[in-house]
C-alpha cells in the first residue's frame, strides 16, 4: 500500500462494532456495506440506527445482507428493531439487498475512500475479534468495484420479502405504504 495510507487496527468486538458505528457516522456522501453476523445482540442495533441517522443527513447508504443472516434475524426477537430503524427510510437513499455470496470478511466502503474491514475471531467465527480501518483511495476504489459486482448481483427475494411483511415491524410498512398510496 502507498506510504500515504493511514491506517488502524481497533480490537475486540465492541470496539470493532463502535468504529463502524463511529464512520457510519461520519460519513458525508456514502455509505457501502456489505455485512456478515451470524448473531445480534443489544449493542448492534446502534448501528442500523446509524445507517439511518446517516440517510436522515442526506448520505446514500446502500447495505447488502447475506441472505443467510438475514434468515437467522427474522427468527430473533431483534427483527422488529432492525426493521423499524430501516424499512421506513427504504427509497433513494437507503436501499438493501440480500447478496447470496459468502465473503469472510464484512466491509464497509464510507465515502469513497475510508475502508472498514471486519476480522472475525479464530477462535469464535460467529464475532469479531477487530476491525481494519484504512484511509486509502485506491484500495476503496478497488473494494467499490467488488461491493459493485455483489450489489448487481443481489436481489430482494419476493419470498423472503412475504415474510418480513409478516412481521410486526413488516405490518407497520405495509401500513405506511398504504397511507402513501391512498
Amino acid at each position: 500500500m502507498p506510504g500515504s495510507t493511514l491506517y488502524g487496527v481497533r480490537l475486540g468486538e465492541g470496539a470493532s462494532r463502535e468504529f463502524l458505528i463511529e464512520a457510519t457516522h461520519e460519513a458525508r456522501k456514502t455509505v457501502e456495506a456489505y455485512l456478515a453476523f451470524e448473531r445480534i445482540q443489544d449493542d448492534d442495533l446502534a448501528l442500523f440506527d446509524a445507517f439511518r441517522e446517516a440517510v436522515g443527513r442526506g448520505v446514500r447508504t446502500r447495505i447488502l445482507l447475506r441472505a443467510k443472516d438475514v434468515d437467522y434475524l427474522l427468527g430473533t426477537p431483534y427483527v422488529d428493531r432492525v426493521l423499524d430503524a430501516t424499512l421506513p427510510y427504504l427509497g433513494d437513499r437507503l436501499q438493501v439487498r440480500l447478496s447470496g455470496a459468502d465473503l469472510p470478511l464484512p466491509f464497509s466502503v464510507i465515502d469513497g475512500e475510508r475502508v472498514v474491514l471486519g476480522v472475525r475471531n479464530p477462535l469464535e467465527a460467529s464475532s469479531y475479534f477487530a476491525v481494519v480501518h484504512l484511509d486509502d483511495r485506491a484500495f476503496a476504489r478497488d473494494l467499490d468495484g467488488k461491493f459493485e459486482t455483489l450489489w448487481r448481483d443481489g436481489k430482494l427475494d419476493p419470498a423472503w420479502l412475504r415474510r418480513v411483511l409478516g412481521t410486526r415491524g413488516g405490518r407497520k410498512l405495509a401500513k405506511l405504504v398504504g397511507k402513501a398510496r391512498a
